[in-house]
């Protein structure tokens, strides 16, 4: 806010009266009061008159300024008050607000898993974008109109254990982001490499680096759920008890899911998972299982052909690999099982749930009959 001083606007006429006689014409100054309201500039007009001291004696002088002090004081000190409230309201967000009455709440999510919680627990009631297509969004680079969604967002749907670090290094309102993993933080699975960076003339530190996949975990899934459920009853409180219902009923769904999965990883045996993603999967139904990591695009190695162990039967990974794989890996002996644990959305037509009840499917039917 500014005060710019106008020009003057004339001197009054001498009048006959001796009054006027006595008193020094006056000068009428204009004073603008500028504010702005969501980057539009706001101007208020305030006339009062400037002194002029050829005329008056010491006095009437002091008299004058007081009563005009005051004057201006009571027009401007409500206006100025006004234009400080409109500011504050206009800057305190770009959201649903300025988008009119009836939008509903935008929420962002770093991955499909969180974009459907979301989705599933709050319905109609709010617009749900998640905005990368890539397979991985964790490792994904957000361009500038992705940033400036998520920086408008009225609710940011974080993942946590490192995943999507890029939310670490960029400007975003850290009122509106929700770390969904923080109440399984002592579940996280540290990763044996550390992350070695810098941070200006700090020098090179490290960090432990976790798997990043938490909603694999069938605990830690359930905080995340959890912590979607509170964040929409922050946004929209009056949708409470709907949002309690919906989640609970996506947490339930979310258990009979895994259970299914634990008993079809039990059915087929030893397998052999392709990625660090897998890990919370490892720990929860598979012990006996092992971890490569192998690239779904180049050909092993016939060393690493010949590392594997000869009881597995079932490779999991993350995508259907290339064919000069797939036909490698069949004159193993081994089955190719696609279970998507990476984040990204697989098909426009199915979200996080439906695509991991398709994934179980696929492994239950290659598995021997209880």
């Amino acid at each position: 806010m500014r005060l710019v001083r106008g020009r003057d606007h004339g001197t009054c006429r001498n009048r006959d009266s001796s009054i006027r006689k006595q008193l020094s014409c006056l000068v009428f100054v204009d004073l603008h009061v500028f504010t702005f309201r969501a980057g539009n500039p706001i101007r208020f007009r305030i006339r009062m008159p400037r002194l002029d001291s050829q005329h008056r004696s010491s006095m009437d002088r002091l008299d004058h300024v007081m009563s005009t002090f005051h004057r201006f004081a009571s027009l401007t000190i409500p206006l100025l008050l006004i234009g400080f409230a409109w500011t504050s309201h206009g800057c305190r967000k770009s959201s649903s607000a300025d988008r009119g009455v009836e939008a509903s709440p935008s929420v962002w999510a770093v991955n499909e898993p969180l974009a459907t919680f979301a989705r599933r627990i709050g319905g109609d009631t709010i617009d749900v974008t998640m905005p990368f297509s890539a397979l991985d969004p964790s490792v994904a680079s957000p361009d500038r109109e992705t940033l400036m969604g998520f920086q408008q967002a009225d609710l940011i749907l974080c993942n946590g254990a490192g995943y999507a670090d890029w939310i670490e290094w960029v400007s975003l309102p850290r009122s509106r982001m929700v770390n969904t993993s923080r109440h399984g933080r002592d579940r996280y699975i540290e990763l044996a490499e550390m992350l070695t960076h810098s941070h200006g003339d700090a020098g090179e530190h490290q960090h432990v680096q976790h798997v990043c996949q938490t909603w694999s975990d069938p605990l830690i899934v359930s905080n995340q759920v959890d912590a979607v459920r509170d964040a929409l009853v922050e946004l929209l409180p009056a949708n409470a008890a709907v949002y309690t219902e919906r989640a609970a009923g996506l947490k339930q769904e979310l258990s009979d899911l895994d259970a299914r999965l634990a008993l079809a990883l039990g059915r087929v045996g030893p397998v052999i998972f392709n990625g660090d993603g897998y890990r919370y999967i490892q720990r929860a139904h598979a012990a006996d299982s092992i971890i490569l990591d192998w690239p779904g695009s180049k050909a092993p190695s016939r060393e690493q052909l010949d590392q594997l162990p000869g009881q597995a039967e079932v490779m999991i990974w993350r995508s259907r690999p290339s064919e000069q794989v797939s036909q490698l890996l069949k004159q193993q002996g081994l089955r190719i099982v696609v279970l998507h644990v990476d984040g990204g959305r697989i098909d426009p037509g199915r979200d996080y749930v439906d695509q991991l009840e398709l994934d179980i499917k696929e492994l239950e039917s290659i598995a021997p009959a209880p």
